[in-house]
């Protein structure tokens, strides 16, 4: 089995920063924070092995780019796939209800 290496941009590293810090700081759940981030964290590893899973985005402009989304509760992971080298850049993770066409364009 093929294993991709997993690359997070500064972009979507602060992204995890950020949901961490609302669910902590403005719902006043840590717990709840910490529990999300490392399942978060995880599902994005297992992209490792499985990047093909999940469908190119909707929108026909981020299709031609290659940019794929992976659901988790309520958010989205988008990311791109390499296979030469064999890596997954994690572009960005947020809210669903978001525009991502125009944060992404």
């Amino acid at each position: 089995m093929n294993k991709y290496r997993i690359v997070l941009t500064h972009r979507a590293k602060d992204d995890i920063i950020d949901i961490g810090d609302y669910i902590s700081f403005t719902l006043l759940e840590p717990y709840t924070s910490q529990i999300f981030i490392k399942g978060l964290k995880n599902s994005i590893s297992h992209l490792k092995y499985f990047p093909f899973k999940f469908p190119l985005v909707q929108d026909e402009i981020l299709q031609a780019q290659g940019i794929r989304c992976m659901p988790y509760k309520n958010y989205y992971i988008f990311y791109k796939i390499f296979s030469v080298p064999q890596i997954v850049i994690v572009l960005r993770i947020g809210y669903n209800k978001r525009n991502w066409k125009d944060i992404l364009s």
